[in-house]
């Protein structure tokens, strides 16, 4: 799983980590995998309910000690 862009979203709150996350998706290709790194718990949440709505598929979702990661397969 090897992500094509990174949305660096760390010390941002909602909802700006999906702002930049719908903003970015539109530059990659369907079945590219796009990364975000956010540092805000509602991100899971709120990036997972729009990428179901939007046909987008949460690949992963990692909560390290301080970042949380999200992958997306753009759909």
């Amino acid at each position: 799983m090897t992500p094509v862009y990174t949305v660096d979203a760390k010390g941002l709150e909602c909802p700006i980590p999906l702002l930049k996350t719908v903003t970015e998706i539109r530059n990659i290709e369907v079945g590219e995998i796009l990364e975000i790194l956010s540092t805000d718990q509602g991100s899971i949440s709120d990036i997972t309910r729009w990428a179901k709505k939007m046909g987008h598929k949460i690949i992963k979702v990692i909560e390290e000690e301080q970042t949380i990661k999200i992958y997306i397969r753009r759909g």
